[in-house]
């Protein structure tokens, strides 16, 4: 899993793959309330598993979320589902 800088226009947050594939991420909720302090929302874009994660204090605490709820999809799916890749082994692909 790799993290990367979200570099749509007025975005702020992060964005996280899995090889080329987008899975999640989290971003600065501009439109919660200024009283209240969980401004950060983690997101994940896996099937069977709800687009928001909650809102958090930090980006940190927000893809601590995110990384959990993309491991724990990656261990439901069973090994004989995972098309093998012609230059890795199946330990190595969700690296």
């Amino acid at each position: 899993m790799e993290w990367k800088n979200d570099t749509r226009p007025y975005s702020s947050g992060e964005n996280l793959y899995l090889g080329k594939w987008l899975v999640g991420g989290y971003h600065f909720d501009s439109a919660r309330s200024r009283d209240d302090p969980n401004k950060y929302v983690a997101t994940c874009r896996l099937p069977g598993i709800k687009d928001s994660l909650g809102y958090f204090k930090t980006g940190d605490e927000a893809k601590v979320k995110a990384e959990f709820a993309v491991t724990l999809w990656l261990s439901k799916v069973p090994a004989d589902d995972i098309p093998p890749h012609p230059n890795r082994s199946i330990t190595q692909i969700g690296e």
